[in-house]
């Protein structure tokens, strides 16, 4: 091989998993304080190529699996809230639906390999895409793992590994995830375009306010302006945050 063949072989292998939209929106997202500006986040991220529905906001910058075009195979619908440190594997589709929440170290992976040989055990590469349905609430720590789908409804309790489909409207846990049991089903559609804001409320409240209503649409703020226990109970995050 010559010298000139080997670098770019090197070149290759170097830059094979470089995706630049990627680049530039995780070093603009980078450029926001965590934690603020989740509205300026989401035009970034949209702006690179990310399909995100009206009033859908990022608490930090996310961590994308190295693969070209992740960004527009990441699909986000309406009234969606991410949390800080969520990592996506998007080599396949990932979906979320409107009004799901994504708690902090969310991990969602579409690749996955064969179990090969014993001097290489990674074997043959994988791809299968993640779904997320209409107000579910993957809570913090989380792993979801390829070809999974959350149902509409649906709460993952904190560091559960989803390795099966999970029905509509259930809390599920451990590792891995089980039923744990049935949740009340939706009968009041939320209206997912708009945020009643109560007008006692003061604007720092309603930040919290807007980021504290269930997939029912019914608020779970406490009068201090801190959210409440949701209603799934304290079980479904272990008490942690999202």
């Amino acid at each position: 091989m010559s010298a000139t063949e080997k670098l770019k072989r090197i070149w290759q292998e170097e830059t094979c998993f470089l995706d630049p939209r990627a680049w530039v929106a995780t070093l603009l997202s980078r450029l926001i304080p965590e934690g603020a500006g989740g509205r300026l986040r989401t035009r970034v991220y949209r702006g690179c190529g990310m399909e995100i529905g009206p009033g859908s906001t990022f608490a930090g910058t996310l961590t994308l699996g190295s693969a070209h075009g992740s960004l527009q195979r990441i699909r986000i619908g309406r009234r969606c809230f991410l949390n800080r440190e969520v990592f996506i594997d998007a080599a396949a589709p990932v979906t979320l639906g409107s009004g799901v929440a994504i708690g902090h170290h969310v991990v969602i992976i579409t690749t996955d390999h064969a179990v090969g040989s014993p001097q290489y055990r990674a074997g043959e590469k994988s791809c299968a895409p993640v779904t997320i349905g209409d107000g579910a609430w993957i809570a913090a720590g989380v792993t979801l793992l390829p070809g999974v789908t959350i149902g509409a409804g649906a709460v993952v309790a904190a560091g559960a590994v989803v390795a099966k489909d999970v029905p509509p409207n259930v809390l599920v846990g451990g590792v891995p995830a089980r039923v744990i049991r049935r949740l009340d089903g939706d009968e009041r559609a939320a209206d997912l375009t708009t945020c009643p804001y109560p007008e006692s409320l003061k604007p720092h409240e309603r930040a919290v306010y807007s980021h504290s209503v269930d997939h029912r649409g019914d608020p779970y703020l406490q009068p201090d302006g801190e959210p409440a226990e949701h209603p799934a109970g304290a079980g479904a995050s272990g008490g942690r945050p999202l």
